[in-house]
């Protein structure tokens, strides 16, 4: 029998992620393993940096700067939420 020690559970943060919760739970508890939690937010800034050269649209950088800067304080206040 294979024993998981090490449990990576990708999260995304929507309306089924507390769903799948308790079989993380179970499989953690029945393995004595931890649980490591992983969100992932795409960089758009450097998606807008590779396609845009640098002396021009420095409004549409600044919005997606921002536009990212929003993203990421959301992810993290959903991820506090469901802890």
């Amino acid at each position: 029998m294979t024993l998981f020690k090490q449990i990576l559970f990708p999260i995304s943060l929507t309306k089924i992620s507390p769903k799948v919760v308790p079989y993380i739970n179970s499989m953690a508890h029945t393995y004595d393993a931890q649980v490591h939690l992983l969100h992932v937010v795409r960089n758009l800034t450097l998606n807008v940096a590779t396609y845009i050269d640098q002396s021009s649209h420095t409004e549409l950088k600044r919005y997606a700067t921002d536009f990212e800067n929003e993203r990421l304080e959301v992810a993290r206040q959903q991820l506090t939420a469901f802890l």
